[in-house]
């Protein structure tokens, strides 16, 4: 997949996500914050060709989860 077509996938699950930057505790934030970072690491990585689309995708899918719940 090329990365145009990766941004925008990405940015369309940013912009149907209703953000609300208030989390409930201390936890939630720095777990939103870890699962982020990871997910920036692993576009690097499929950028480079170390990582597959699915991890690409199971990486994004964890973090706005999480963002969601907060």
């Amino acid at each position: 997949m090329k990365d145009e077509e990766l941004k925008e996938i990405f940015l369309g699950r940013i912009l149907e996500m209703e953000w609300d930057n208030d989390y409930p505790d201390y936890k939630m934030m720095k777990m939103a914050r870890k699962l982020q970072a990871e997910f920036d690491i692993v576009w690097l990585d499929y950028l480079k060709g170390n990582a597959t689309y699915n991890e690409w995708e199971k990486a994004l899918d964890s973090w706005l989860n999480v963002e969601m719940l907060a």
